[in-house]
């Protein structure tokens, strides 16, 4: 294994420490130095571990401009998660990809909807 690639994978283990109750801020002695990446996993929602997409590979959903989605909208037809899956994708603009079978355009258009809808509930 190439040095940098080791160096960005260093992790000595998962488990991870926490300051007593009674004494805030404290760091303790024991606390163990975890990988950015872990950092990032253990931060995703729940519903991600019950995704259809859980293990698959990221470039399926995001494809080249014009390149094949037909896989990427195939499994989000058929998962389980999709409603937290959209309600995530709507709550962050800048979103990538293929999420709950929808891509940035589309998400736009939900979004611009969503507030058509909110503008009218409120003139009423």
């Amino acid at each position: 294994m190439a040095p940098e690639t080791a160096e960005s994978l260093r992790m000595s283990s998962l488990a991870v420490s926490f300051p007593a109750e009674d004494e805030p801020g404290d760091t303790p002695d024991d606390a163990v130095d975890v990988a950015p990446v872990v950092v990032q996993l253990l931060r995703r929602p729940r519903w991600q571990t019950r995704a259809e997409c859980r293990g698959q590979r990221v470039e399926m959903f995001i494809p080249d401009r014009g390149g094949p989605s037909a896989r990427a909208k195939q499994l989000c037809a058929r998962c389980t998660v999709r409603a937290e899956c959209l309600k995530f994708a709507l709550a962050i603009p800048d979103l990538v990809g293929y999420w709950a079978g929808t891509n940035e355009r589309e998400r736009r258009r939900l979004r611009a909807e969503r507030r058509r809808r909110l503008r009218e509930r409120a003139a009423s």
